[in-house]
């Protein structure tokens, strides 16, 4: 590791930062291989993570760390991007999907029936998706969370009362939603 080089990174020399990205470009590329088994997706953090090299940079106390750091900052960019891929899963009870399915099958295992459940499951993250921004906040944090109404409710600034109607709305708007799709 060249400590000149790290110094000028943390001075914001434009010139450094191409020549670190010559020199860790590889690395981090690698690394976010390893973690995200995708191409395209390295490639983006690796650009991420140059850029965040460079602005911050200045904030490392030590040049002889840049390494280390630059790896976390690599891992950390790709948990974040796994993050932001990620879909809310939407929870439904057992009954309303089995009733939104295949009502007279008794064989969770048929591929019919775990199309239709699939397909049910899909529907309603796509409903979920589409509450208004405060509904699906509230219904995530509580359903698939698990968090306490009281904590929800503060957080929100809301009576625990009116979290109870917004939470029992969203859930009827999930509901009708995938059963109007699957009535389609």
């Amino acid at each position: 590791m060249n400590i000149d080089l790290i110094t000028r990174l943390q001075r914001g020399d434009v010139a450094a930062l191409e020549e670190v990205h010559r020199t860790y470009r590889n690395r981090v590329f690698a690394h976010a291989m390893n973690v995200l088994r995708d191409p395209w997706d390295a490639e983006e953090v690796l650009q991420d993570v140059m850029w965040t090299a460079f602005r911050k940079a200045g904030t490392l106390a030590s040049p002889e760390a840049f390494d280390t750091w630059l790896f976390r900052v690599t891992r950390n960019s790709c948990l974040m991007l796994l993050r932001k891929r990620r879909r809310v899963p939407a929870p439904m009870e057992e009954e309303v999907i089995t009733a939104l399915t295949d009502e007279h099958s008794h064989n969770p295992y048929q591929p019919d029936r775990m199309y239709a459940r699939r397909e049910a499951l899909s529907l309603a993250q796509v409903a979920v998706e589409s509450l208004h921004p405060t509904s699906r906040r509230i219904y995530v944090e509580m359903e698939v969370e698990g968090r306490a109404k009281e904590d929800v409710a503060g957080d929100l600034g809301i009576s625990i009362s009116a979290l109870k109607a917004r939470l029992h709305r969203a859930r009827t708007d999930v509901r009708e939603a995938v059963a109007e799709r699957l009535a389609a």
